[in-house]
């Protein structure tokens, strides 16, 4: 398997993506501005290639190996040139949500609770991931502010595991500097 080969190919689409969100309807087809065209390109590519590291990538978060998650993560990132980064958190927050949509999940960004707002929601079959991002901050101050908003609140009757997720993106590494997780005990 050439990983190297996936991850610069699927670090592209995300830049692809990231273009074609920003171009207005009349500049590009129809079809080429929803995320859907950039899911059907991954079909003409090395497709067994392409499949095996996004499935290595989904299996580590439904599994809840986290520090598998993240290392993976990371390597997309690091794909990214240095050129194109943005120093802004929403920056790393889309391109983790289009890693996402790649592997078929469905997170919801930015979710109004009655205190404040959620970075990011990822509900599976048996948890459910609350993630909150910080630049050029620590993953401890985006842990502890899952907590003291409490943002695990509304999920409590769910009948799921909770998993926080801290994560903190350093602008100078241009990828995830550190992160913490936990399991919510209520």
């Amino acid at each position: 398997m050439k990983k190297g080969f996936v991850l610069a190919f699927v670090s592209s689409l995300i830049m692809h993506h990231a273009c074609v969100q920003s171009m207005s309807t009349h500049e590009l087809p129809a079809k080429k501005s929803s995320l859907a065209y950039i899911l059907g390109l991954i079909t003409k590519h090395e497709h067994h290639e392409i499949h095996d590291t996004l499935q290595e990538l989904r299996d580590a978060l439904t599994h809840n190996r986290i520090d598998e998650f993240v290392s993976l993560i990371r390597q997309f990132y690091s794909q990214i040139p240095y050129t194109i980064a943005i120093e802004k958190e929403k920056y790393y927050q889309t391109i983790f949500y289009v890693i996402l949509r790649l592997i078929d999940l469905k997170p919801e960004v930015e979710k109004a609770t009655n205190i404040g707002r959620i970075d990011m929601i990822v509900e599976l079959e048996d948890r459910i991931f609350i993630f909150e991002f910080k630049l050029n901050g620590s993953a401890s101050t985006a842990l502890q502010q899952i907590h003291d908003m409490q943002y695990y609140q509304p999920y409590l009757t769910e009948n799921k595991k909770i998993v926080l997720v801290g994560i903190n993106f350093s602008s100078k590494l241009r990828n995830i500097a550190d992160y913490l997780f936990e399991e919510f005990i209520i």
